[in-house]
């Protein structure tokens, strides 16, 4: 039954070339190595050399006696593997080789990788998956890879049949990847051939950077399966191949039978052993070109680990996303560019799977998930949304064609009501029924990244360029419609961005320090490069009592992230459309400042914080009586005008804006050198002035502006004041235990008192969120306003606003930015001088470098429960897990190879 099996597989033999077109010195050094060889091997010994046996690491100890012993007696020219793990494998390949008077060619079947055959091996992608792809550099990626892979194993022979699914440009690629391995085996797609009978025959070479123009004019060796017919005896089968010209054969019935048919005939023919010679040499010098000529066992270290680097896992990852199919688009519905307004809704079989690609649909706009059931109201339901992704597991028809059924109905039911995309994986040879849906897209696997990347394919966070690679009922073979990138922020490997994985795991360790010595009891960290998330991990729990884990969707209180996150996009909307001046009088768009001493404060100053605004003031103090809540400003119930939330069971008038402002312009000013400007103070003042220019030009509160023209059109679902509104509690990680105002625990209102008193919507403090949403924010920012197709700002704003100006100021207008050579400074000493960012007081911070792509968001409750404890500053956590960053970048950079 194995050798039925194998036969099977080799009929798509790939071996790689021998070209005798090569320079003159190692030709010279092949030849002299295959002589040296040829000359003091036996007849038999030389016979052996025709033929490839079968072996695998699953047989008993007998069976593999027997096989070394034929190794050792006969010498054949090489085994097939099949049916093992690695580590057995690669023991059993030393013992053969340390036996073999002449090396042995090892060659196996990887049509879905190692582990096609091996156990503890992470799959291949399919051969569908490799067959949709169009990106020449993923499937040479792969190709190198798979060629890496099979070195460590010492494997010189591929038997994959790229014929099936592959045109020749793909075919190409793959085997440039191989090739860029060195002494892989290929197949050319110009020289495969059949001979007069009909026998498949496989032209074979080994080389590595041989031409095509080398091929042509190289003789190549020829090999074929043995299949012997009823009667015939051991070695007749084999005799008439060797006399067509087929100089490697594979699974001889009997291998000492047929040495021993073949000595009798070579014996009486000089022409029959001169083409032996001929032939044994020319496998030999092959030999010799893969490698084998140099006696070196092959190392079990770390095997599993040195199979599948990171880079391994990259190429992989980057192939299920090349292969992502388009077979259906109406109304160019894909990707979908519009989030605002629009209703989504997912329909998803339930499962590990199935939760992950919720998961993701979920990180581009706000999706309603439902699991599929029988049930009619169903139906209705999901006909009210203006789009629905369902997903459709093409095993299921043949794991319970019943729910295959309703499924399907239940997808048709509601393809008239609404706007369908449906998601299928797996791939089946049927997809008529789901042919008439308004967009329709395949992956051929249902492994996570392939998922993964459907979701992504939908919004635009990556291109679809590939096609069906098989003929299916509803779809012709080579169908599929490209689609653009909208540059929405997408997920990758670290390596595919230029990051060590490795070296990013040290984040790991910095963590776990921070919560060990309760400098916070969690956090979020991301990592971002050339717009794709390479770092994602959530760490501890919202308290340190450890009841509730932190994940990536955990709310945080942003704190003063809120003065560029929110009120500079405002001032930024307004100045590009040229509704404010930076460098006019705040008095000019507010002119009650022009009684104050604020009459002549620029806005520029405002933003950069060299106006001599007074950096902080306590205006909560006002209204409290003797450490009791003045009547004359609150309630514990929400009432009429007392309907300001401050925290838990307390409520402000909602004149208390108008009396936070009116207590903003009539603080003091800072001293200062007469005739001099002011220096650079950090204050929150101005941007509760800002808030107000940017309100009253805008005509609408700043939050519902921000909501409709930036938040939602962005897709940042969690990111917005006032959370509550929108989030239960259990999303959003607490704060201050606040014994001094509130007296109580701070959980989803703002934790800045000030920004509090009026109600949680501040200039410089009130905002939520998450990190995915900054990220996104920040990405949008190093695209120069663009994201999601839509632009949002012109480049020529976000280089305006994120640009240092002043010697001794390291501020940007809005933004901050690197202090070099400073202790104090808020990034990582690594940091470009184009890098600009915020940090919060609760604990957070976000930061983009354009010169290397980056972006950092960390996210944290440092203050819970106590506002006191400075540890996470004390010992550098945010900036120290930056360092980590771009020490994973030079880590890569380091040893990439020119």
């Amino acid at each position: 039954m194995y050798k039925i099996v194998c036969r099977a597989v080799v009929m798509g033999l790939i071996l790689m070339g021998y070209a005798l077109t090569i320079n003159a010195q190692s030709k010279n050094e092949e030849e002299i190595w295959a002589e040296a060889v040829l000359d003091k091997l036996s007849l038999d010994q030389k016979i052996g050399q025709l033929f490839l046996i079968t072996a695998h690491t699953l047989g008993d100890e007998e069976q593999w006696e027997d096989l070394l012993e034929a190794v050792e007696d006969v010498g054949p020219g090489g085994v097939v593997f099949a049916h093992g793990d690695p580590y057995s494998q690669l023991i059993y390949t030393n013992q053969i080789q340390e036996k073999a008077r002449v090396p042995m060619l090892v060659a196996m079947d990887l049509s879905e990788g190692l582990s096609r055959w091996l156990v503890g091996v992470t799959p291949f992608p399919n051969t569908l998956t490799l067959g949709a792809i169009q990106d020449a550099g993923s499937l040479e990626k792969l190709g190198k890879v798979l060629g890496q892979q099979m070195k460590i194993m010492g494997i010189h022979v591929h038997l994959w049949d790229l014929d099936s699914y592959f045109e020749s440009q793909q075919k190409e690629a793959f085997i440039k990847g191989l090739k860029k391995a060195g002494g892989l085996v290929f197949t050319h797609p110009k020289n495969l051939s059949h001979d007069p009978d009909g026998l498949l025959l496989n032209r074979l070479w080994f080389a590595e950077g041989i031409s095509d123009e080398q091929v042509e004019s190289a003789g190549p060796l020829v090999s074929a399966t043995v299949y012997s017919q009823p009667g015939q005896g051991p070695g007749s089968a084999e005799w008439d191949l060797f006399e067509k010209g087929v100089e490697l054969q594979f699974f001889p019935e009997d291998l000492r039978g047929t040495v021993s048919f073949f000595r009798k005939k070579l014996r009486k023919s000089k022409a029959g052993r001169q083409q032996l010679d001929s032939t044994v040499k020319k496998i030999l010098m092959a030999k010799y070109r893969a490698g084998l000529g140099a006696d070196a066992p092959l190392n079990s270290e770390n095997l599993i680990m040195r199979l599948e680097p990171p880079e391994w896992n990259a190429a992989v990852e980057e192939a299920y996303e090349k292969s992502i199919t388009i077979l259906r688009n109406d109304d160019d519905l894909l990707p979908i560019k519009t989030l605002d307004n629009i209703n989504f809704a997912s329909l998803v079989v339930a499962g590990p799977q199935g939760d992950a690609l919720r998961d993701h649909l979920s990180r581009f706009t706000f999706f309603t998930h439902y699991i599929p059931d029988s049930d009619r109201e169903l139906s209705e339901t999901l006909g009210l949304y203006d789009v629905v992704v369902a997903a459709l597991p093409g095993s299921l028809k043949q794991e319970d064609p019943a729910q295959w059924q309703a499924l399907t109905r239940l997808i048709r039911s509601i393809a008239g009501r609404t706007s369908v995309i449906l998601i299928h994986y797996g791939i089946t040879e049927d997809l008529e029924n789901i042919s008439q849906l308004t967009a329709t897209v395949i992956t051929y696997e249902d492994h996570p990244s392939a998922l993964l990347y459907t979701a992504e394919v939908i919004f635009g966070a990556v291109e679809a360029s590939a096609t069906l690679p098989l003929q299916t009922i509803g779809f012709e073979k080579g169908s599929g419609i490209k689609t653009e990138s909208l540059k929405r922020l997408s997920f990758a490997q670290p390596e595919r961005m230029g990051l060590s994985s490795a070296v990013l795991k040290n984040i790991d360790l910095i963590a776990e320090e921070a919560i060990l010595e309760m400098a916070t009891p969690g956090m979020q960290v991301l990592v971002a490069r050339h717009g794709r998330v390479v770092f994602d991990q959530s760490y501890g729990y919202y308290t340190y009592d450890s009841l509730r884990p932190v994940t990536h969707k955990t709310i945080y209180d942003l704190a003063s992230i809120t003065k560029v996150a929110a009120t500079l996009q405002a001032i930024m909307f307004l100045e590009e459309r040229g509704l404010i001046d930076l460098d006019h009088k705040a008095s000019l768009y507010l002119p009650e400042l022009k009684k104050t001493n604020k009459k002549d404060i620029i806005l520029r100053d405002i933003l950069t914080h060299q106006a001599g605004l007074w950096p902080y003031l306590p205006f909560w103090l006002r209204t409290m009586d003797q450490n009791i809540h003045d009547a004359e400003f609150y309630r514990i119930h929400p009432e009429n005008p007392f309907n300001l939330e401050v925290g838990p069971g307390l409520y402000s008038h909602q004149a208390t804006r108008d009396s936070v402002m009116q207590w903003v312009m009539e603080s003091q000013m800072r001293k200062k050198i007469p005739g001099e400007p002011y220096d650079y103070r950090y204050s929150d003042m101005g941007f509760y002035i800002l808030q107000a220019i940017a309100e009253k030009i805008i005509g609408q509160p700043m939050e519902v502006f921000l909501t409709q023209n930036l938040y939602e059109p962005l897709g940042l679902g969690s990111l917005g004041f006032l959370p509550l509104c929108r989030f239960s509690h259990e999303l959003i990680a607490p704060t201050e235990d606040d014994q001094l105002f509130r007296l109580t625990s701070i959980i989803g209102t703002v934790h800045d008192q000030g920004a509090a008193l009026v109600g949680g919507v501040a200039g410089h403090a009130g905002l939520f969120g998450n990190a995915h949403d900054l990220a996104k924010l920040m990405q949008m920012h190093l695209q120069g306003g663009y994201y999601g197709g839509l632009s949002f700002y012109e480049p020529e704003t976000i280089e305006h606003f994120s640009k240092k100006y002043y010697k001794k100021n390291r501020r940007a207008i809005g933004w901050d930015k690197p202090s070099p050579g400073d202790s104090k400074s808020p990034t990582s000493r690594f940091a470009s001088q184009a890098t600009f960012g915020h940090t919060g007081f609760t604990g957070t911070a976000f930061w983009a470098d354009p010169e290397f792509g980056l972006i950092y968001v960390f996210l944290s409750n440092r203050i819970h429960p106590d506002a006191s404890n400075r540890e996470l500053i004390r010992k550098n956590i945010r900036t120290r897990i930056q360092d980590i960053v771009y020490e994973a970048m030079w880590d890569v950079e380091q040893y990439r190879q020119p």
